[in-house]
């Protein structure tokens, strides 16, 4: 009997495996033109009122700070209007509640993507512009997985592995593993492995 395709709970749309592996227990989502729409504009509003609250936050930072320098004048005997130290309360107050406003919005957003477009928060969290470190072992990759990542299959590779004589290249560094290079970098400029 053939698989069953698998649907996403909320929507009712069906999810496919990668090209060429599908005897993998990881989906990918397909969104219709409408859910990607949608999507855009859940992620467009998300980043519109994390924009605010930051920006709200810092004006609350600089209001505090010219509060506080004049409470200190107001400590050494210099003489200020009260009606400013008034403003600056309301100001602040206002400020107050833009930030648990526009932080409350993020938050709906966020977790509205999450819900309808059925991600879980571990894909969520996870940088987008990092590849995770993967340990490459060609003995547990069958046929479909090596032709998936590399384009060759299992007896191909471990040919390959033969050719180029990667088992002398181990032996001289002394190391379980050889690193091969993710196209990534750090902060300082050196290639990740």
């Amino acid at each position: 009997m053939p698989r069953q395709q698998e649907r996403r709970l909320l929507t009712g749309a069906a999810r496919r495996g990668a090209k060429r592996r599908k005897n993998s227990g990881t989906r990918w989502m397909h969104l219709s033109r409408a859910e990607v729409q949608n999507r855009t504009t859940l992620q467009s509003l998300t980043t519109f009122h994390l924009v605010n609250c930051q920006v709200t936050l810092n004006e609350s930072l600089h209001l505090l700070l010219l509060r506080r320098i004049l409470q200190l004048r107001i400590a050494i005997g210099i003489p200020v209007n009260p009606a400013i130290l008034r403003f600056l309360d309301a100001a602040l107050y206002i400020n107050d509640t833009q930030y648990r406003v526009y932080s409350s919005l993020v938050r709906r957003w966020f977790l509205l993507d999450a819900f309808l477009h059925d991600i879980p928060e571990t894909e969520l969290m996870r940088a987008r512009s990092l590849t995770p470190r993967r340990v490459i072992h060609l003995a547990i990759w069958d046929d479909a997985q090596c032709y998936h990542y590399t384009g060759f299959n299992n007896a191909q590779l471990r040919r390959i592995y033969a050719c180029f004589g990667l088992r002398f290249i181990l032996a001289q560094t002394q190391l379980p593993y050889i690193q091969v290079p993710s196209r990534q970098s750090n902060q300082r400029g050196v290639a990740c492995f």
